[in-house]
């Protein structure tokens, strides 16, 4: 999944800034082998992080050995791993972060289905399959048409597949479905939206080719730091503040939110998570908002990484040659919207030429 959830932040860390990225699919994920006897919470992923830098040839430990970025759920387990290993980062970057998400927002029905233990597993495994299964764009399509029904007083007939278990799908939908709650008036970027509806058929190559999937999928809604991770981020305040009587350098943050997010929503973090930073005032923390929903690392990048190369101070060559990769980017976008419209234009000319009785020209396209 990190291929194409963080791909596009991590090819521009590489091109525009020399970075060297390391990237890696959590357990269960992707090429990751699943782990079914343990439950996927923090301290699996902290392990999981751990064996991975071990793992490659290049040197990654030591002290202020290298920086962090952690995304949604990765965000979570980010926070967690630099509470327990804070020496060994130089700094920590946090894009739309799990861990103090209201419980309302993941959805309450969806979390006391998948703790609570009243549905049998087997059941639920099936129902979420199923639910993964299905295009996000026609859970919503669902869900908008619904809402258009009540509000004229009309009653849409359920499907029976659906009607059957229609209480317990609603449920596993709430920790699915999700996606930005307006539309910014600033397009994202072509190749990002590209970027972010891979996810879609990806998550059904996995559900195909990876039978730990779902029981991960599973056990991350019941295990991984997503909502309530109050003591976690106390402690994360307390790195990012330093202290000089117990030696303690402080931990450079930064934390980007998408201003449609509506998973992390930026209101409840603004709320719930700046205080504990002292406000933006302290200088203890780097706040952040960019366009976009909680896709925003894929249909945003440059926004993004914009807020990191001003966090960690790179030179302007970094921030230059991100401008020239978006300027290349457009005339991409543009030539291949240009070569639509010609081409579009030409078969019309070629339909009336062949109507008319005249030989048409031959137009050779690529689409």
């Amino acid at each position: 999944m990190a291929r194409y959830t963080l791909g596009r932040v991590a090819r521009q860390l590489v091109e525009c800034s020399g970075c060297r990225v390391m990237l890696f699919d959590l357990f269960g994920r992707g090429f990751s082998d699943g782990v079914a006897d343990l439950p996927h919470d923090a301290r699996l992923y902290c392990s999981q992080m751990l064996c991975a830098l071990a793992s490659s040839p290049l040197p990654w430990t030591g002290d202020s050995a290298f920086d962090l970025i952690g995304y949604s759920m990765g965000g979570g387990v980010a926070v967690h791993f630099a509470t327990a290993f804070p020496n060994m980062l130089r700094s920590l970057v946090l894009l739309a972060p799990a861990g103090l998400i209201r419980p309302e927002r993941f959805g309450v029905a969806a979390r006391l289905i998948f703790t609570s233990g009243i549905v049998p597993e087997r059941l639920l495994a099936n129902v979420t399959r199923r639910r993964l299964r299905r295009p996000l764009a026609s859970g919503l399509k669902a869900k908008q048409q619904q809402l258009t029904a009540a509000e004229k007083g009309l009653t849409l007939p359920e499907p029976s597949m659906e009607r059957e278990s229609r209480g317990l799908e609603k449920a596993v939908a709430e920790a699915m479905d999700t996606h930005s709650a307006a539309v910014e008036a600033q397009p994202p970027e072509p190749l990002g939206v590209l970027w972010s509806m891979q996810v879609g058929r990806y998550v059904r190559w996995m559900l195909s080719h990876h039978d730990g999937f779902v029981p991960a999928f599973m056990s991350c809604i019941r295990d991984a730091p997503l909502v309530g991770q109050d003591e976690a981020w106390a402690r994360l305040a307390e790195l990012a503040r330093g202290s000089s009587d117990k030696g303690q350098r402080k931990l450079p943050l930064c934390i980007v939110l998408g201003r449609q997010d509506d998973v992390v929503d930026t209101g409840d973090y603004e709320k719930d998570v700046l205080p504990l930073f002292g406000g933006l005032e302290s200088g203890d923390v780097v706040w952040s908002l960019v366009p976009g929903g909680h896709d925003f690392p894929m249909t945003y990048s440059r926004h993004v990484l914009r807020t990191i190369f001003g966090f960690w101070g790179d030179s302007d060559d970094a921030l230059t040659s991100l401008q020239a990769e978006e300027t290349r980017e457009a005339a991409i976008s543009s030539s291949t919207g240009k070569l639509h419209h010609s081409t579009t234009a030409s078969r019309k000319d070629a339909d009336r030429n062949i109507s008319s009785g005249c030989k048409p020209v031959v137009v050779e396209s690529m689409q």
